[in-house]
């Protein structure tokens, strides 16, 4: 873990995948500490964190089409990391 958060700190900027958000949504086992400490930083301000709207619309079309509302904690999540505010087209 320490290595992985040594390496993420040497970037300002990161990019996150689908996968990143799936695995801390779904408390992977294996994957979500990683992604806690990831997201940690991003929300602390020690990273900036950028995603493509591709990614949005994978983790939102899902539960649009099954009739289910996205969790709390998935509209926390995309609310506090990345602002609308902060959104470019």
């Amino acid at each position: 873990m320490e290595r992985f958060i040594a390496r993420v700190a040497k970037h300002y900027v990161i990019g996150l995948d689908t996968n990143i958000f799936i695995y801390h949504l779904e408390q992977h086992p294996r994957y979500q500490p990683l992604t806690q400490a990831l997201l940690l930083g991003v929300q602390a301000g020690r990273q900036k964190a950028i995603t493509s709207v591709i990614t949005v619309m994978e983790l939102t079309v899902h539960p649009w089409k099954s009739g289910t509302r996205l969790s709390p904690v998935s509209t926390r999540c995309f609310s506090s990391i990345f602002p609308i505010s902060s959104w470019r087209t």
